[in-house]
């Protein structure tokens, strides 16, 4: 065989192989209704890709993400909202990747099934604290500055009013990050608070997503994309930092397979959006 030949086949081989990165370690964390998915894509990204190994830390909230990328302490944030003008660094992207239905949730052997938005205003407000089946209303509330309560306060001012009512009132549960909201959803007979699809789906929650007005979040081929209320997830890095391992990975999340993994959990994926710097 010739030199030429070998030269040939060895550049056709080197081409169909599968990307091989020196070792590189991505490390992911940010809004807790983003970190369940983000471990399924790594792990399924990790077995196409030997020597890159994408770690996921527990959730640092969309702002703790945001400050531990920004610091180079993690390579990759994931934000349940937009970076603020002061949170932005030299080089920081912005990339909208799923959205997924903000759900209002209970544990998953309540009998009901759902609630018309007047009526989750007025559990928030006490003027409803038990279910058809005569179970007290356990609520479960997010901090103040949290996304979801920001999303509750914006939705109509009676809304606004009946969510202030609330965090007046005492011995009420407070969910300091969506795990421990989800927690509490989860365990509480009765329960009833605010949570994302995606976490529920990625973490294989056993809580009970409820209509709203009639819609479902979610039905048989994931979420309902009739459903009103959603949150849009975002990936969040600065670009002069990123390897080949990173970029691999970024591609990879807005792929045929890397999408299909996202819907099959909670999330309805956005494509390949424009990077915004």
């Amino acid at each position: 065989m010739t030199g030429s030949r070998v030269v040939a086949i060895m550049t056709v081989l080197a081409f169909l192989a599968p990307a091989v990165f020196a070792e590189e370690t991505i490390r992911v964390s940010g809004t807790g209704a983003a970190v369940g998915g983000m471990k399924l894509l790594g792990e399924a990204f990790g077995k196409k890709h030997p020597g890159v190994t994408v770690v996921v830390y527990p959730s640092l909230g969309s702002a703790g993400g945001i400050k531990a990328v920004a610091a180079g302490k993690v390579d990759l944030a994931v934000s349940a909202r937009r970076v603020k003008e002061e949170e932005k660094v030299p080089g920081l992207v912005e990339k909208p990747y799923a959205k997924s239905p903000y759900i209002f949730a209970t544990s998953s052997s309540n009998p009901a099934s759902g609630l018309r938005l007047a009526e989750i205003r007025d559990i928030y407000a006490g003027k409803i604290t038990t279910w058809p089946d005569g179970r007290m209303i356990s609520l479960v509330l997010r901090p103040a500055h949290d996304a979801f309560t920001g999303f509750l306060e914006n939705l109509t001012p009676e809304m606004k009013d009946a969510v202030a009512s609330s965090k007046k009132r005492p011995g009420m549960f407070i969910g300091m990050t969506d795990q421990d909201a989800a927690d509490q959803i989860e365990r509480t007979p009765g329960s009833f608070g605010m949570t994302s699809y995606a976490l529920v789906a990625s973490e294989k929650r056993n809580i009970k997503p409820l209509a709203v007005d009639g819609i479902p979040p979610a039905g048989k081929d994931g979420v309902n994309e009739k459903y009103p209320y959603s949150i849009t997830l975002t990936l969040v890095y600065v670009k002069d930092r990123t390897g080949p391992g990173m970029e691999s990975f970024l591609r990879y999340i807005s792929s045929k397979e890397g999408e299909k993994i996202l819907k099959m959990n909670g999330h309805l994926p956005i494509g390949n959006a424009q990077a915004k710097p």
